[in-house]
């Protein structure tokens, strides 16, 4: 146990840290770019615009996790941990019985009202499950037994794809039930198969997550939106913000999405570099049924593309020979993540292949699981913050037992990634650090360095 000087140092410490980052946000949003107060700009001041505010946010969110750890004794924050999934089952609840959009509706009400509204017979429990998520920060209690909606639960009741992804959370919360027991199974514990998933052992009765969700398109169509929607706030600024995109779309260059699911990545760029839509080629490469999908949704959003070509959707087997050959680039976002290591350096060895020398190049969009040791090849947090910059980092591990427990995928280091890529032939020339959780880390042949 830490002596009281050295507890005072510590938070001393970490209260010039907060405050230093605190005023360094504000400086930055207090101006546009352009310089115009931020007062007349409509835009959310917590979307990071540039680095210095990303790492300003990034200090604040580790800082407050690192007082909390410093401020509470181990027995209150280890309590409150061990019971902290009711918190997620309130949201779970209150999403499946569209409370954020009866809300949104109706306005403010009375838990008689909503209680009738939704079918909950007690008032009093459902009178928890609304003070939980008020407590934080979902939802507002207005007058006593009175709820409306705040910020967060808004953003439920307009944003399809939020809510399809707190509704799959939900979907996937008996396999965080059995995953205690697989884990301590030798066999199941070292598979990476499928089938051997804590998925699989509940949900799929057998079958893996890809594979049921082929089965039963209602569950896929809300795998895709939770998808989108993780992929939006975990990378979505990877892929317009942070490596040089507007270096790469020009003079019909070919930007091949392997494994896009809905060609979210190419939506982006085309959305945020709209004045070189006709400067590029989007390519997105994924199974028949995922393909299908994505053809309805670029129907409906921006059906000119596929007219023109511009967008181009078509189904491909990781496992087989890309016939896209000599792209400028070969983007792989939030995919490796699904795939054991022997199977990665198969999909990159062709992706080797298929690159040509000077002027293709492999781009992973993803999180990196960064160690509170410190990593080499990654920045560092400041002291006294954890070296991975602790609680910033908590949606991207949390996102690592998702895929232990859905597709039986991993989470890596950028150590155990640069093995893979080494093994297929390629090298790691750089890591670019993004806004958010996603880096980009950009691959070329050995002859190109």
């Amino acid at each position: 146990m830490a002596t009281a000087e050295q507890q005072i140092t510590k938070l001393r410490s970490l209260l010039d840290l907060l405050t230093t980052s605190v005023n360094d946000l504000i400086t930055e949003l207090s101006y546009s770019p352009s310089r115009k107060p931020m007062a007349d700009i409509k835009a959310d001041v917590r979307i990071p615009r540039g680095p210095k505010t990303e790492e300003a946010r990034k200090c604040i969110i580790a800082a407050a996790g690192s007082l909390e750890a410093a401020v509470l004794t181990p027995q209150w924050r280890l309590g409150h941990l061990a019971h902290s999934y009711f918190v997620s089952r309130a949201l779970h609840m209150a999403v499946e019985w569209d409370i954020p959009q009866l809300l949104a509706d109706s306005g403010p009400m009375h838990l008689d009202t909503l209680a009738s509204k939704t079918g909950i017979v007690d008032t009093n429990k459902l009178g928890l499950v609304m003070r939980m998520l008020c407590a934080h920060h979902i939802f507002s209690e207005t007058a006593l037994g009175v709820f409306a909606n705040d910020e967060a639960s808004t953003a439920l009741a307009t944003d399809e794809r939020l809510a399809n992804s707190v509704h799959y959370a939900s979907f996937l919360f008996p396999t965080a039930d059995v995953l205690p027991s697989l884990l301590k199974d030798p066999v199941l514990c070292a598979s990476y198969a499928p089938r051997d998933s804590a998925f699989s052992k509940t949900i799929g009765k057998g079958m893996g997550q890809f594979e049921f969700l082929n089965a039963h398109p209602e569950w896929r169509d809300c795998f895709n939106l939770w998808l989108a929607s993780l992929g939006e706030y975990l990378h979505g600024l990877t892929d317009v913000r942070g490596y040089p995109w507007e270096d790469i779309l020009r003079n019909g260059a070919v930007v091949v999405d392997v494994g896009g699911g809905l060609g979210s990545s190419i939506q982006a760029l085309r959305t945020n570099f709209p004045d070189r839509q006709n400067d590029f080629v989007g390519i997105v490469q994924d199974q028949p049924g995922m393909i299908e999908h994505a053809t309805a949704h670029w129907q409906k959003t921006d059906p000119r593309a596929l007219a023109t070509g511009a967008v181009k959707l078509t189904t491909h087997d990781f496992f087989n020979e890309n016939p896209v050959k000599g792209a400028d680039v070969y983007w792989f976002r939030s995919v490796i993540v699904d795939w054991h290591n022997e199977d990665l350096i198969t999909m990159f060895t062709h992706i080797k292949n298929a690159m040509t020398p000077g002027k293709s190049r492999l781009l992973i969009g993803e999180y990196m699981m960064h160690p509170t040791c410190g990593d080499t090849m990654l920045p560092n947090a400041p002291p006294p913050l954890l070296k991975n910059y602790g609680e910033f980092q908590a949606m991207g591990l949390i996102g690592g037992f998702v895929l232990t427990v859905s597709p039986n995928g991993c989470q890596r280091t950028l150590n155990e990634l640069n093995n893979v890529v080494e093994a297929a032939g390629l090298i790691i020339a750089k890591v670019w650090i993004c806004c958010g959780l996603g880096n980009v880390i950009e691959c070329l042949l050995k002859e190109d360095l």
